[in-house]
């Protein structure tokens, strides 16, 4: 394999290992946010307040009064359904389990990419080495006979 291919291969390896390490810092982000939500069920469960300050978008809250500590879950296009603080601290915590569950699988891309890469640098390093041992059997070459013939011939 030639240099410029065993180049191409580890810039691609390369591309592919940073693509997993970003998927796992964003895994890890979403953990620690699932992570702080479900404190913050807890925490709001437990507490003894009346009122909050609620956000209304883009850094501006108001002040709400709490009726009621009922919580609904957006199950997707804006339908929100009831749901008992068990049943959101289980939806958390299943979110986290999954998050979990996949970070092993991407680690294990990322060290079969490394060991690939470490193939590609070691046959790239036996290759050079075998071309300059070849160049330089070329060059060492004592020249016989018939070589000998042939240059007196030549002149």
């Amino acid at each position: 394999m030639e240099t410029s291919e065993y180049l191409m291969e580890l810039q691609l390896l390369e591309q592919q290992a940073g693509h997993f390490e970003e998927q796992l810092q964003v895994i890890d982000q979403q953990i620690e946010e699932l992570k702080m939500l479900k404190k913050n069920l807890i925490d709001f469960q437990s507490s003894k307040e009346t009122e909050v300050f609620s956000e209304f978008g883009k850094g501006i809250y108001f002040k709400s009064s709490i009726k009621d500590k009922e919580l609904l879950v957006d199950v997707g296009a804006k339908v929100l359904i009831p749901k008992t603080f068990d049943n959101v601290r289980e939806i958390i915590e299943d979110q986290i389990n999954k998050f979990e569950g996949i970070k092993p699988e991407i680690a294990s891309n990322i060290q079969q990419i490394n060991l690939k890469l470490d193939e590609i640098v070691s046959n790239a390093k036996i290759d050079r080495e075998n071309e300059g041992k070849k160049s330089e059997g070329k060059n060492t070459k004592k020249p016989d006979k018939n070589d000998l013939k042939s240059i007196k011939k030549t002149k």
